[in-house]
């Protein structure tokens, strides 16, 4: 699986791909089911690149892929940040990031509700095995690599 998810990281260095975070999760779960190495899901996370202790990059909401116990972030933009911390809970999110500054554009109910929206397309995504072409386009160049 690293070497594919090196290609995955390779196609979007070299093309200069951003904001694909669902269709890459996408790609990657169908990479692990096609090839029965387990049992993995989508997950729906608050990324978030802590910049020193006073400073956060908050990328909400981000979609992920978790395989055994682990996160694995298939996006290139977000995995190479320093200091990445994954939040699967809005609550956890707020709890521990309380009196931080946060270097997003958007307010903490925008965040709460672009969340929860991209809870509700994990969940389908793992209840239904259906994925969601955000960017067929690109979902098409992407499936070439598996």
């Amino acid at each position: 699986m690293n070497e594919f998810l090196e290609r995955i990281y390779d196609y979007q260095k070299v093309n200069n791909i951003k904001n694909q975070c669902v269709t890459n999760s996408q790609i990657l779960y169908q990479y692990i089911n096609s090839n029965k190495l387990g049992i993995c899901s989508c997950v729906a996370v608050i990324a978030v690149c802590k910049i020193n202790s006073n400073h956060l990059n908050i990328c909400c909401p981000h979609f992920v892929i978790e395989f055994n116990n682990e996160i694995i972030d298939p996006s290139l933009e977000i995995k190479i940040l320093p200091n990445n911390i994954y939040y699967k809970n809005y609550s956890t999110f707020i709890n521990e990031t309380f009196g931080i500054d946060y270097a997003g554009e958007y307010s903490k109910k925008k965040y709460e509700k672009m969340f929860n929206k991209f809870q509700k397309l994990a969940s389908k995504i793992n209840t239904t095995n259906k994925l969601n072409r955000l960017n067929t386009e690109y979902y098409e160049n992407l499936s070439k690599l598996i």
